[in-house]
C-alpha cells in the first residue's frame, strides 16, 4: 500500500487528515474499528470489497462514496486485477502518525505481522476486530 497525504493535521488545526491510498489486488484493511475517528472514503479507481458495520459485503468501483462512523467496524480489500486507489478523510486528524509508525515497525512487507499491526493500531485509536474480507464474502 502506498499512502500520500494531501492534508495533514498540522495544517488543519487537528480537525482532519486527507490521504490517498493505492492498493495492489488482494491488499486492504482487516475488519477494524476507529473509536474516536470518523472515516470517509471515495473510490478513485479500481474495485473493492467493502464491509461496513453489519451490512453484507459489497463490491464497489470508481465514484463510490463510503461513510464509516467512529465506533463501528469496517474493512476493505482491493479486488480484480487492477490497482485500486481510495481517497480518505479522517476526522479528527492525526492518523498520519499511525502510518508513519507502521512503516517504521513493519516496513513495506507484503505480509505484515498481524500482532504487531494490532499493537500499533491500539496506540492510534483503532482496534483490529476481525480478518480480511474473504473473496467469496
Amino acid at each position: 500500500m502506498k499512502i500520500v497525504f494531501l492534508a495533514r493535521s498540522d495544517n488543519t488545526d487537528g480537525e482532519y487528515s486527507v490521504f490517498e491510498s493505492t492498493h495492489r489486488p488482494e491488499s486492504g484493511a482487516p475488519l477494524h474499528v476507529h473509536h474516536q475517528r470518523h472515516e470517509t472514503a471515495y473510490v478513485v479507481e479500481g474495485e473493492f470489497l467493502i464491509r461496513n458495520q453489519d451490512q453484507p459485503v459489497r463490491r464497489i468501483g470508481p465514484g463510490a462514496y463510503l461513510a464509516f462512523p467512529k465506533g463501528l467496524p469496517r474493512a476493505f480489500q482491493c479486488v480484480g486485477t487492477a490497482t485500486g486507489k481510495l481517497l480518505f478523510l479522517m476526522q479528527p486528524g492525526g492518523y498520519e502518525r499511525f502510518f508513519a509508525r507502521v512503516h517504521q515497525v513493519l516496513g513495506s512487507s507484503p505480509s505484515p505481522d498481524l500482532e504487531a499491526l494490532r499493537a500499533i493500531s491500539k496506540e492510534y485509536d483503532a482496534e483490529i476486530v476481525g480478518p480480511m474480507i474473504e473473496q467469496d464474502g
